[in-house]
């Protein structure tokens, strides 16, 4: 946009423009609110219950009244009047005989008569009624040339007008036109609605009485109406209202269109400079938003209360619906300020909502926003948890107190209910959800995914985030851990390795200086055996040597391995026959008769260094004059070999200490192992696909290895 467009735009004069155009329309959208308030919403005069029903009922309540009451003149005798109503009459005070009692109820019934003349005889212009006694044939009518012979005719011809009343002598009857419900057995009675309360008591309030069904009532307006009585009033009022509504739908549409499009142009320009920049919050913007809604509803109430408690009343009496057809009075005026005066506060608070929106700053806006911040941040910490639980028990436990208090309102106490349980539910599904993110994040820390992360929702409670945190942390920790562990592992390899190539070449030498002294004529006996003892230990050095190159290419998976169909039972009763000798020497029996075929696939070269590692073991650690067990057997994937003998020394070690390079079940050293033979054992199995499992239960050493089966 063109800076000119924007300095126009955004400038103070366009946004007074806007807020006063806002102004008229909102004031004339108002008038038409009043109008259609007090315009009527029937489409024809004849269907508006209040301006004709309703005057319609009265003058049949006198109509009914002359043909049961005072169609018999007798009525206006002392004879007609009874002892029960001199009695009810002496109640009152004012009176002191009987005499007075008389002469009042007869008074009192000729102003009635009097007021029925006037209401269907001298004030009656636009009705014409029917009334018949059908047991004794007696009748009132203002009918001209009414009689007995077109009784059925003048009938026919009143109920087929738009308007008219049909009732008996106590009733109106559900064939009047308007009224389709049944006759009303209890005035009071409470499935009766207002409206035909009001048209009961308009009719006739008093009890049932003997032969009222014997009585019928025609009403019904004159096709044209004539000036003169309320009916001709009421139809032109009517008339002059439905004009009054037309025109009210005219301008209200109109004024909400316009005030619509002035509303989302304010919108677009409230909250920015002149040149369109964004303009920082001003004091206005810092009073909370729940503080400036209590303003417009006070306001909104005072308007409302105003056009419901006479306003529009006024305003119609005045001729200002739904437009101006007078001159500018106080009134109007104030009412005119009283809508401008609203208009501007609503854009006030408007724009400070649209202000703090493009600043980002609602959460400091809505104090509720801000509220339940703080409270969610309080409430959801490890110490206030317990409360929070405390809390919601005793807010359950008042659901079903108040149940009490609602017993006869069942649907209120539902509708709690279902909320609150709505709620919970709400949080309990949040906390499920979140627990499972955790608990997939923690399994797969377990298979060894140290990297991923768990990533938990921005809304999630803060003791899942810590937990969350806490499980990234341990990963981290352990990916660390494993790293280094993997790379002191490396180095010690190689540390292994370069030293035992590094030993083996000058080891190799003396070995070979020691065969060379051998072969040289030596008297001297002692140096002799100084020779001995130098290949003893040489030849042990170089096996040490052996087996530590050896469990380095393992460890690594240097070693190469052929896994080939292998019998298992026939290459251990050879490595058993190899042994034996060996461990006759150590008073080792040997008890192999559980050795069945077995048929596994393995590497023959790195079994046979197996069996001789651990039948070494049992020669050098079992205890002499002991049994060691042999088995070898199918299982349903895999060919077991198990090995079990007694130990010599005391065996308090972790199994799976054993199987590392260097530890030894003699803590004293003092045989002659390296180490390094279980552990070599156990590196084999795994290059080869099986698995190496060690237990100790007291003394009892064994070994338990499985190759994958044929």
């Amino acid at each position: 946009m063109d800076t000119w467009w924007k300095k126009i735009l955004y400038s103070n004069i366009t946004k007074c423009i806007l807020a006063l155009g806002l102004c008229v329309a909102s004031f004339f959208c108002l008038l038409s609110f009043a109008g259609l308030q007090v315009s009527p919403s029937e489409k024809s005069y004849y269907e508006s219950y209040w301006k004709m029903y309703e005057p319609l009922v009265k003058k049949a309540g006198f109509v009914r009244d002359w043909i049961v009451r005072y169609v018999d003149k007798e009525i206006f005798t002392v004879e007609s009047i009874s002892e029960e109503q001199i009695d009810e009459y002496l109640k009152n005070e004012r009176f002191s005989s009987s005499e007075q009692v008389v002469e009042q109820i007869l008074n009192d019934r000729r102003g009635y008569f009097r007021d029925i003349q006037q209401e269907l005889v001298e004030q009656n212009m636009n009705i014409e009624f029917l009334a018949i006694n059908t047991e004794t044939q007696q009748y009132i009518t203002n009918i001209k040339g009414y009689n007995d012979n077109n009784r059925e005719a003048v009938i026919k011809e009143l109920t087929q007008r738009p308007g008219y009343i049909v009732g008996d002598g106590h009733y109106i009857l559900k064939d009047s036109i308007g009224l389709n419900y049944n006759r009303i057995s209890n005035l009071y009675d409470d499935a009766v609605n207002e409206a035909e309360k009001y048209t009961m008591f308009s009719y006739y309030s008093g009890d049932d009485f003997i032969g009222q069904d014997n009585y019928r009532v025609y009403v019904a307006l004159k096709e044209v109406l004539v000036p003169g009585d309320i009916f001709y009033t009421n139809y032109n009022q009517f008339i002059q209202l439905q004009g009054v509504r037309e025109a009210a739908y005219k301008y209200g549409i109109s004024s909400i269109i316009v005030g619509g499009m002035i509303l989302a142009l304010w919108m677009v320009v409230a909250g920015k400079g002149k040149n369109g920049e964004v303009i920082e919050r001003k004091i206005i913007d810092r009073v909370p938003f729940e503080l400036q809604m209590i303003v417009c509803a006070v306001g909104g109430l005072w308007l409302i209360s105003f056009l419901l408690y006479g306003g529009i009343d006024s305003l119609y009496s005045r001729g200002w619906l739904p437009y101006i057809t007078r001159g500018y009075e106080a009134e109007e005026m104030l009412l005119l300020l009283g809508v401008s005066i609203g208009v501007i506060i609503g854009l006030i608070i408007l724009s400070s909502c649209i202000r703090n929106v493009r600043n980002q700053s609602m959460d400091k806006y809505i104090f509720c926003i801000k509220f339940m911040k703080w409270l969610y941040k309080v409430m959801m910490t490890g110490k206030m948890m317990p409360f929070v639980v405390l809390g919601i028990m005793i807010i359950n436990g008042g659901m079903h107190i108040l149940f009490v208090a609602f017993t006869r309102r069942p649907v209120v106490y539902i509708v709690m209910v279902i909320i609150f349980n709505l709620l919970i539910g709400a949080v309990l599904l949040k906390v499920a959800l979140d627990y499972r993110t955790l608990l997939r994040g923690a399994e797969s820390i377990q298979d060894g995914d140290l990297i991923s992360k768990v990533e938990l929702p921005i809304h999630a409670l803060p003791q899942m985030r810590s937990m969350a945190n806490t499980l990234n942390d341990i990963g981290q920790g352990l990916d660390k851990a494993v790293q280094d562990s993997v790379k002191n592992e490396r180095l010690k390899t190689e540390l292994i390795t370069n030293v035992s190539h590094d030993l083996k070449t000058p080891l190799t030498s003396i070995i070979s200086y020691i065969d060379l002294l051998k072969a040289e004529e030596i008297e001297n006996l002692a140096a002799k055996e100084y020779i001995g003892v130098l290949e003893e230990r040489s030849n042990r050095l170089k096996q040490l040597v052996e087996d530590l190159v050896e469990a380095s290419k393992a460890v690594t998976g240097n070693l190469q391995t052929q896994v080939e169909p292998l019998q298992l039972d026939q290459l251990v009763i050879q490595a058993i026959g190899e042994y034996s000798d060996r461990l006759e020497v150590s008073g080792i029996e040997i008890i192999a008769h559980k050795i069945y075929p077995t048929k596994v696939l393995a590497d023959g070269r790195h079994m046979w260094r197996i069996l001789e590692n651990l039948l070494s073991n049992i020669s050098k650690y079992a205890m002499p004059n002991t049994r060691a067990y042999v088995e070898v057997r199918e299982e349903e994937h895999y060919g077991a070999l198990i090995i079990k003998n007694i130990s010599r020394e005391h065996l308090d070690i972790d199994p799976d200490e054993l199987t590392e390079r260097f530890v030894r079940g003699d803590e004293a050293r003092s045989t002659e192992g390296s180490g390094l033979g279980l552990a070599i054992a156990k590196s084999l199995v795994t290059l080869q696909g099986g698995t190496f499992n060690l237990s100790i239960d007291g003394d009892l050493f064994k070994v338990q290895i499985q190759l994958p089966k044929v």
